[in-house]
């Protein structure tokens, strides 16, 4: 692992209504301000990719910048670390690398199935006032007003 106490760029992604939103597809966050650029650039996109496999359903998250300088490449550090809530020393899902980047390509984090996402027991979701008095189809309800929130570090 390497120094991240000397970053230049902080992007926060907190994704609102998660469980509803992401069972109608991916979710993404578009960074377009000025202090949100990257190496120079702006308009970078970090995107929950929803995806499937014979575990499940998974999200990836991935970042990546869609008006691309082809042939452009950059030498980054990256670390991609979801929030967990109840334990905030998990490294479970925290993605952390240096590479030269090319920026027609994208960075990718590590594989979150929803299963374990959307258990509130397991800290991933910032769900508030959750009550065991909930039915299963109010506690559904419920989950549509958490959040999942994540954050990448670029240098």
């Amino acid at each position: 692992m390497f120094d991240f106490d000397n970053f230049e760029t902080v992007l926060t992604s907190e994704f609102r209504n998660f469980a509803t939103q992401i069972a109608r597809g991916s979710l993404e966050n578009y960074f377009d301000d000025d202090f949100d650029q990257v190496a120079g650039y702006k308009g970078w996109l970090l995107v929950l990719l929803l995806k499937e496999d014979a575990g499940g359903a998974y999200i990836v998250p991935t970042f990546y910048r869609p008006l691309s300088s082809y042939y452009k490449i950059l030498n980054v550090r990256i670390l991609i670390n979801p929030v967990n809530h109840l334990n905030p020393e998990n490294e479970r899902f925290k993605y952390a690398d240096r590479f030269n980047f090319k920026m027609e390509y994208c960075i990718k984090g590590k594989k979150m199935y929803l299963s374990e996402l959307l258990d509130e027991k397991n800290g991933w979701l910032n769900v508030r006032h959750v009550s065991e008095h909930f039915t299963n189809s109010e506690f559904l309800g419920h989950l549509g007003s958490s959040e999942i929130k994540m954050w990448a570090i670029l240098f």
